[in-house]
């Protein structure tokens, strides 16, 4: 039997080595790239305009905008209030369709959320359903964002052969919010980022004091990341007899950067709360291995990776409640209500006194063992596997 062809879709702004070069998506594209998969299994890397060079053959299918066409779009939109189909970009869709059926690739497999051609069967990683599962907060609910996801992903889950969630508790939730079918959800399971790597030699940032004793929260500024109720609560920590203390904010603005740094001088805090926007990942090791404690208040799941770098790098953690954090971590961890600063206040106090860290060594072991690249892999050429004779019930 001839072999089977599976399309890994890349997003042409794919850059190995970039900012977001340790996250999920680009070490499991690389790992893929490296990974010699069984002999009826052929992987390509698919995607517009790609520039990327990777060692698997690339199909690399055409696109092009029409400029008369963006022209005619802004007319009727600004003149008319009407919104048109940008039929130059169908196009370049419905030929990749054609393409990728003249190759006979099998099926498609997307790394991300997102699903660009809607008549190829394809699989498809669903990271969270921040719109249904968290509140109402601008960046999934407001401006018509939540209109926009929840179309996107009811129809890219129900349309999709099989559905990668990165947890059991991501599998439920996607079961209880879109009645979809156990049986068509695969797990392929988080991992942590390439800081916990030895060739990523920790180094102190110039900015912090050696002796100074702080909590770390690296996360990017938006509002379901809830720093508001973590700095009211590092407030009332530092006021009660721990002024030698400081909290680190890591990580870039994404729109709420201002709001959550007025708040910070409204309340005095300007010396007792860091923020140095992105760092480097071996400023970022050394935080982790040096803090009191990662202090992680968001209200979004179902698992965060930094608990996972936070755990191989022997960092002590306090995070928000999430079902999805507790069945990762269990009792690796010290739990809080998010909305609560008394609550995240209390937490501190923990971390300040629990020194010997008190991990479950076979927890920690079973955690570290089975959150890891090399298991995500696994779970991707099963999931591979699993799809083949769904997919060969027809041709192309």
């Amino acid at each position: 039997m001839k072999k089977f062809k599976v399309g890994v879709w890349v997003d042409a702004s794919f850059i190995p080595e970039s900012g977001g070069g340790h996250s999920f998506l680009y070490q499991l594209i690389e790992s893929i790239d490296e990974k010699k998969f069984r002999n009826e299994i052929e992987i390509f890397f698919v995607g517009f305009k790609l520039k990327t060079i990777f060692k698997k053959e690339v199909i690399n299918l055409s696109y092009s905008e029409s400029p008369l066409y963006q022209k005619k779009v802004n007319f009727f939109h600004k003149y008319l209030s009407i919104n048109i189909i940008r039929k130059d970009i169908e196009k370049n869709y419905i030929k990749a369709e054609q393409d990728l059926r003249k190759l006979e690739i099998d099926i498609i497999f997307y790394p991300t959320p997102d699903v660009f051609l809607q008549n190829y069967p394809y699989i498809i990683m669903n990271w969270d359903l921040a719109h249904r599962t968290t509140h109402p907060f601008p960046e999934v609910a407001m401006f018509g964002n939540w209109e926009n996801r929840e179309k996107k992903i009811h129809n890219n889950l129900n349309k999709a052969l099989l559905i990668c969630a990165e947890s059991e508790t991501g599998k439920n939730e996607i079961i209880n919010h879109y009645n979809i079918s156990a049986d068509k959800i695969t797990i392929l399971p988080l991992f942590p980022s390439k800081i916990i790597s030895e060739n990523i030699i920790p180094k102190k940032p110039e900015w912090l004091n050696s002796d100074t004793k702080f909590f770390i929260y690296p996360a990017q500024f938006w509002a379901h990341k809830n720093h508001y109720n973590l700095i009211i609560a590092f407030k009332s920590f530092i006021e009660d007899n721990n002024q030698d203390y400081i909290l680190i904010l890591s990580g870039s603005d994404q729109g709420n950067g201002n709001y959550i740094k007025s708040l910070i001088k409204e309340l005095g805090l300007e010396h007792a709360i860091k923020t140095p926007g992105f760092i480097a990942d071996q400023h970022l090791k050394w935080l982790y291995k040096n803090s009191e404690g990662l202090v992680f208040p968001t209200l979004l799941g179902p698992t965060n990776m930094p608990l996972l770098e936070a755990l191989h790098l022997n960092c002590k953690i306090a995070c928000s409640n999430l079902k999805g954090h507790k069945a990762m971590t269990g009792d690796l961890a010290i739990y809080f209500d998010p909305l609560d600063p008394n609550s995240i206040k209390q937490s501190l106090d923990i971390l300040k006194t629990n020194d010997n860290r008190s991990l479950s060594t076979t927890k920690l072991k079973n955690v570290l063992e089975y959150y890891t690249l090399e298991n995500a892999i696994i779970a991707f050429e099963s999931t591979i596997t699993k799809s083949m004779n769904i997919k060969r019930t027809w041709g192309f």
